[in-house]
């Protein structure tokens, strides 16, 4: 695979997100009003996010998707190129549907995301199976979980490695959890999404299980109290980095850039979490869903700065 023309490509719609940043702390009771400040409308959707890191930090990335005509194509293709990620599979096209959540950010850094109840699948199948067999791997979001496990059973026969992030609104069937995971390289939970679909708290002994199912590796992100991690061969759990948070907004989207970065550059699984955990801390610290480290050299000078963490 390391002749490959990508290191990873993210497969799903682009949203244009309305990011609204709120005055105060606490969302308006039902029937009041809540003052807010216009971010702007900015291209989000975390496996654009996810490649996006990904380019900073080093790889090459690509993006598959079918994006509206107009303002919101502008807007997505002056972004990934800003970002360094390739539009080769990017297809403009009159009528599409203009997909969008609203991100509401508080003061102190948390952030509500509003989810329009739509078809995001967003891509041409027929292009998305030609972008997997040029990449070590792709990302995208599990939600339409049949879309998904043909995006992977075709990856895994072009030798494609599969990541997937689950989070606790991600399955609509949670029975099918097993299928899930066993159809993936590189399984990335955080807490909620583990807790919610095992009904216990990520620990090597209840992560492990998950091994004989046929991933890699199986990673749980729990915010500020940092990640833990197990392969066949390895368990690691480190502590989170503390840092002034602006914006939660793409923080496990830069994990899970920083986790496949370390990955990819064959460092032992502590150091994979180190390395990722650091990333998203850089994340936190900025506002904006693409907001993230400028390069690889920016993550290892904070791993230095913040040894302690």
């Amino acid at each position: 695979m390391a002749d490959r023309k990508y290191d990873v490509v993210a497969i799903m719609s682009v949203p244009v997100d309305l990011v609204l940043k709120m005055v105060d702390n606490d969302w308006p009771a039902v029937g009041k009003n809540g003052l807010v400040e216009y971010i702007g409308h900015l291209p989000g959707g975390p496996p654009a996010n996810m490649v996006s890191a990904a380019s900073h930090l080093g790889l090459k990335a690509a993006h598959v998707a079918i994006v509206p005509a107009g303002d919101d194509a502008t807007r997505v293709l002056t972004e990934f190129e800003k970002h360094g990620v390739s539009t080769e599979f990017i297809q403009v096209k009159e009528g599409v549907f203009h997909s969008f959540t609203v991100v509401v950010i508080f003061p102190n850094g948390e952030r509500s995301i509003l989810v329009p109840r739509v078809n995001w699948l967003g891509y041409d199948p027929e292009v998305a199976h030609r972008a997997l067999a040029q990449s070590r791997y792709f990302t995208t979001m599990p939600n339409n979980l049949d879309a998904f496990l043909d995006l992977a059973r075709a990856a895994r026969a072009a030798g494609t490695g599969v990541l997937a992030d689950i989070d606790r609104g991600t399955l609509k069937e949670p029975e099918r959890l097993n299928e899930l995971v066993s159809a993936c390289t590189i399984v990335s939970f955080n807490q909620y999404g583990f807790e919610t679909y095992l009904g216990v708290k990520p620990t090597y002994e209840t992560m492990s299980p998950l091994l004989d199912l046929g991933p890699e590796v199986v990673v749980v992100t729990r915010a500020g109290e940092g990640s833990i991690a197990v392969t066949r061969d390895e368990q690691a759990e480190v502590p989170g980095y503390r840092v002034n948070v602006v914006d939660t907004t793409g923080a496990g989207d830069n994990f899970n850039a920083g986790f496949l970065t370390a990955t990819l550059r064959g460092f032992p699984l502590k150091e994979r979490l180190r390395f990722a955990n650091a990333a998203a801390a850089i994340k936190v610290g900025k506002l904006g869903p693409r907001s993230s480290a400028e390069n690889y050299d920016e993550v290892i000078r904070f791993m230095a700065d913040h040894s302690g963490g």
